[in-house]
């Protein structure tokens, strides 16, 4: 009798500990499950940040390169326009340089 109830005893140490192993497996795949999921999310929302960020470099960059081409062309007639005043004094200054040698 007393052996009949421990080998009971020790049939259901054995399947508890079945249930125990069985049980750590499962919890290990599910943590493996939910460790591939947060690298995924992790990886989607980098992805959709990294385009953003190119489109945001992408705008910025064609702004500038707008403001800079229209300085540029505001710095072009700036400086026509001193040539034109330069040479529209050209005769006057050689005249008055000229004069300053001979005196």
């Amino acid at each position: 009798m007393i052996e009949k109830v421990i080998e009971e005893i020790r049939a259901a140490e054995a399947a508890a500990a079945e249930t125990i192993a069985r049980a750590n497996e499962r919890a290990a795949e599910l943590s493996m499950s939910a460790n591939a999921k947060v690298e995924e999310i992790k990886n989607e929302y980098a992805a959709r940040y990294r385009k953003e960020a190119d489109k945001m470099r992408a705008a910025a960059e064609e702004k500038g390169e707008r403001e800079s081409a229209e300085l540029m062309k505001k710095a072009v007639a700036a400086a026509e326009s001193e040539l034109e005043c330069a040479k529209a004094n050209y005769d006057a200054a050689a005249d008055y340089i000229i004069a300053q040698l001979v005196k």
